[in-house]
Order: C-alpha cells, then sequence, then structure tokens
C-alpha cells in the first residue's frame, strides 16, 4: 500500500510539473502575439530571457513588442498582459502562475481594453457632436 501511495505522489508530481510547462509554452504563444512579426524577423534565434527582460522594462518594450499591439492596446491593458507572460516564462517553473490564473489576468485585460475603447469611442463621438 504504501508504494502505491508514492506512486500517486509521484505522478500527481508529473502532473503539476507537466501543467507548469504548460503554461510555459502558453507564455511562449502570447509572447509570439505580442511580439508578431518582429519575434521572426531578428534573424538570430532569439534568447527567451532576454526577451523576458526587455518586456519588464517599459523603454525597451516599444523596440521588442509589435506597433500594431502598441498602437492599438491601452497601457493598462498592455501591462497586464505583459506582466502575466513574464510570470508564465519564470525559468523556476514552481513561480509560475496557474493555468486559471493567466486565464482570469487574460480576461480581466480583455475587459480593462474593452473599458478603454469604450472611452475612446465615446471621446471621439463627443468630439465629433
Amino acid at each position: 500500500a504504501i508504494g502505491e501511495g508514492q506512486r500517486y505522489i509521484q505522478n500527481n508530481a508529473e502532473e503539476l510539473e507537466t501543467l507548469q510547462d504548460d503554461v510555459c509554452s502558453f507564455g511562449c504563444i502570447i509572447l509570439e502575439a505580442l511580439m508578431g512579426s518582429k519575434l521572426h524577423r531578428k534573424g538570430d534565434p532569439f534568447i527567451l530571457s532576454e526577451l523576458v527582460m526587455s518586456l519588464s522594462c517599459q523603454e525597451e518594450r516599444e523596440h521588442v513588442l509589435d506597433p500594431v499591439v502598441l498602437g492599438t492596446s491601452s497601457q493598462d491593458s498592455l501591462s497586464m498582459v505583459v506582466s502575466i507572460t513574464i510570470k508564465c516564462l519564470s525559468v523556476e517553473s514552481s513561480t509560475r502562475p496557474s493555468i486559471e490564473e493567466v486565464l482570469w489576468n487574460l480576461q480581466y485585460a480583455a475587459q480593462v481594453q474593452a473599458t478603454a475603447d469604450g472611452d475612446l469611442r465615446s471621446e471621439v463621438s463627443s468630439q465629433a457632436c
């Protein structure tokens, strides 16, 4: 019976590790969406740790992120997405967020963006009057 308990713990640890790897992979997908064609234009293979450092620095973000993303995203929404992306890409798997936390943050960032878009639309329509 002890062996089965150990196997259960080992299987759960492996499953948790797999989930953390999935979170990291999802972070890579978000990173690709944020960078767009810049990711593939660089020519050199990118080093993930350097990209994460660039994302962490507000001034360097403009050089790393796709101009379309920068031009169409509110600062608050973009900061939330970048922040959760950086957490997903953490080298230490135990510090990565759960997939539920990632999804919650992305949904919240989408709400913030929708509010900013609504504010922008009402600003434009009030200027038209």
